[in-house]
């Protein structure tokens, strides 16, 4: 029970980037030998269409 309140208090948190609409840049990040962007990273759905990928080019 105690893990199931947990997870409902973080979709309770989570829940706030919708309700006050806070939206994220996110950068493609290198770790180790790979290069990770959103599209390999959970991200619940309701807050999903909150993150924008920007790619940069050298």
């Amino acid at each position: 029970m105690r893990n199931s309140i947990a997870v409902q208090l973080y979709f309770n948190h989570i829940e706030r980037f919708n309700d006050h609409n806070i939206n994220f840049l996110v950068f493609g990040r290198k770790v180790k030998d790979s290069f990770i962007t959103l599209d390999q990273i959970d991200i619940p759905a309701s807050i999903k269409n909150r993150f924008t990928l920007l790619m940069l080019k050298h």
